[in-house]
């Protein structure tokens, strides 16, 4: 059977809706309702996921052909090895993306690598 794109981002939607219905941790700004609505105003916006782990990471643009990537009350995850996949390709999207910095806004705030404000978390990208 041939799938169109537009088919196969239905079925992605849908298994990120699937993921995210179950998780205890759910929220808004992990909904790929979310995702769609920042694409509509021009950012581009993935997901990641890596076993038990899923984020949706949004593209800011800076000059010169730079960016930060940003995982809005994220990433949704079930256990430290899924966390720790996780976050290899959110980073790993940063380097591609040309990202100076990856912000993240956990809602959990039991993670090991949080700080005294959890809206500011940023993540900086080692270059070589």
């Amino acid at each position: 059977v041939h799938m169109t794109k537009s088919m196969a981002k239905i079925i992605a939607m849908n298994n990120s809706v699937r993921f995210w219905q179950k998780h205890p941790r759910r929220n808004l700004w992990q909904h790929p309702l979310w995702q769609k609505f920042q694409e509509s105003i021009g950012r581009k916006a993935w997901v990641a996921s890596f076993g038990d782990a899923y984020a949706l990471v949004i593209r800011h643009s800076l000059p010169f052909g730079l960016s930060w990537l940003e995982v809005p009350r994220g990433p949704l995850y079930d256990g430290s090895e899924s966390l720790d996949g996780i976050l290899s390709e959110i980073e790993k999207l940063g380097e591609k993306e040309k990202a100076i910095f990856i912000r993240l806004s956990p809602f959990d705030r039991s993670l090991p690598f949080q700080n005294p404000n959890p809206l500011k978390m940023i993540i900086s990208l080692k270059r070589a």
